[in-house]
């Protein structure tokens, strides 16, 4: 995982595995018994290096919509930021409605709900879900396209800089990127926080 998360895994600081060990101890928590948070969890280095990638802003950043440190009042994170967003997730292909070529769920805008439709600038925008018990879930993602969490990591990280491993390739090369939008909504989709701006390396010349 580390040679294959280049983004997340700064030289020595860490790895998306780590992250994944530390949603299984923490974020997998019953609510009753936050034990982390509390300081009565001993976390191991892997795990704490996991913490730090996730608190990072110029790596994991996962923080920045799953804030996990306790409110003034002492109250527990729920490790959500209840903000909505739009990720490019790929189509997935097991959804009957998916079948029809014509067919988009565009979250905020519809088909299911109308009450935004006009609002364009939120098409493709869905809700940030809480990370409690992240570890046990086998669905990620509004549409469920993903089953584990590596896989979800593996996305955020490497969805720009190797699109071609989500989306459809055509046969002269081209990715339809963001392909379970319909192209007028695709410039919604966050391409500006990390590790979501991540680019492709260069190949250098020889």
């Amino acid at each position: 995982m580390v040679a294959a998360l280049p983004v997340l895994a700064a030289a020595g600081a860490g790895s998306a595995a780590d992250i994944v060990a530390i949603g299984r101890q923490i974020f997998s928590m019953p609510p009753c018994r936050p034990r982390g948070l509390d300081g009565k969890l001993l976390l191991s280095p892997r795990e704490l290096r996991g913490l730090a990638l996730f608190e990072d802003p110029q790596r994991g950043n996962c923080a920045s919509c799953h804030p996990d440190r306790k409110g003034v009042d002492g109250s527990h994170p729920l490790f959500i930021d209840y903000q909505f967003e739009a990720l490019g997730v790929p189509r997935n292909p097991q959804i009957q409605a998916n079948a029809a070529r014509g067919y988009f769920d565009q979250g905020l805008c519809g088909p299911l709900r109308s009450d935004q439709a006009t609002q364009h600038q939120y098409c493709g925008m869905f809700k940030t879900p809480t990370l409690r018990n992240v570890a046990t879930r086998r669905v990620f993602f509004h549409n469920g396209r993903f089953h584990t969490l590596r896989e979800a990591l593996r996305f955020y990280v490497r969805r720009d800089t190797d699109p071609r491993l989500w989306y459809p390739v055509s046969r002269h090369g081209g990715v339809t990127k963001f392909n379970d939008l319909p192209p007028r909504w695709r410039g919604n989709v966050d391409v500006i926080d990390r590790p979501l701006s991540a680019v492709a390396p260069r190949v250098p010349s020889s």
